[in-house]
């Protein structure tokens, strides 16, 4: 599948443009060798080897820049996985989880992870959670930008961090925000807290606030951020809350236990 530039007009960060001439391509991309832009005139892209993330409603897929022959991998949201899967079935595309070019691109993102749980463990040796705010992992210079009317793409280091983030947290029950994770115009940060009491012992807490912009999150924003770090089944169990002294937006989720990749660590219903 190929992605065609037609020189249509390019987009604003905001996620609100909409009509039918307004984002002609099915997502946005940059190549982050060249800088080329698929929203550009004669900057195309392939795309191959669609890979399911097993923890959300995301893809992944490495993509092709034919302006400078550089390879990346980009992760694709929000992707209806039976949906997909039946229209690649249907086209003579079927998804094989045993496919070499498809564990290559999982072999890839799971590097990603591991290496953003490493750097976020060096945060907490190093003590350095008490100065929150004056260290962490810099993404401000990614692509970060909800789309209404195409899906979002966003550079798969932007996935990796945020989960390689959450395995961090998940040994570091009550413990203050070791730093700021710095996605596109967003700051976010991410805590295991001590719940105040029943009925679960834990919370997982998101807060996420601009960089760029004054007030909070739009529900675009919202919905997408908390993709990144949480799965459709406990984003039903989620609580928002808007700060009262600042403009942040958080997000808890209660669990069982401090051991969050475990499947009986989803919420009760």
């Amino acid at each position: 599948m190929e992605a065609c530039s037609t020189g249509a007009e390019r987009d604003s960060m905001s996620p609100d443009r909409a009509g039918p001439q307004a984002d002609p391509h099915p997502f946005r991309v940059f190549c982050p060798s060249c800088g080329a832009d698929s929203d550009t005139e004669g900057q195309d892209f392939t795309v191959d080897t669609p890979a399911f993330v097993p923890h959300g409603d995301l893809m992944l897929s490495e993509i092709g820049c034919l302006t400078c022959k550089e390879k990346f991998d980009i992760c694709f949201w929000p992707v209806d996985h039976e949906s997909l899967s039946r229209s690649l079935v249907a086209g003579g595309d079927p998804l094989h989880s045993a496919d070499p070019q498809i564990l290559a691109v999982l072999d890839r993102y799971e590097r990603l992870v591991e290496a953003s749980r490493r750097e976020w463990e060096g945060y907490y040796e190093r003590g350095w959670d008490k100065e929150v705010g004056q260290h962490g992992m810099d993404l401000s210079q990614e692509y970060v930008a909800p789309q209404t009317t195409r899906l979002t793409a966003a550079n798969a280091r932007v996935l990796g961090a945020c989960r390689g983030l959450r395995k961090a947290v998940s040994g570091h029950p009550g413990e203050d925000p070791v730093a700021i994770l710095q996605l596109g115009p967003f700051n976010c940060a991410l805590t295991l807290e001590l719940a105040p009491g029943p009925p679960l012992p834990y919370n997982l807490h998101l807060s996420v606030s601009h960089s760029l912009l004054l007030g909070t999150l739009n529900d675009l924003e919202a919905t997408f951020l908390v993709s990144l770090f949480f799965s459709p089944e406990e984003r039903s169990s989620l609580l928002r809350e808007e700060g009262q002294h600042a403009p942040v937006t958080h997000f808890r989720l209660p669990c069982t236990s401090s051991d969050l990749d475990r499947a009986s660590d989803l919420p009760c219903s």
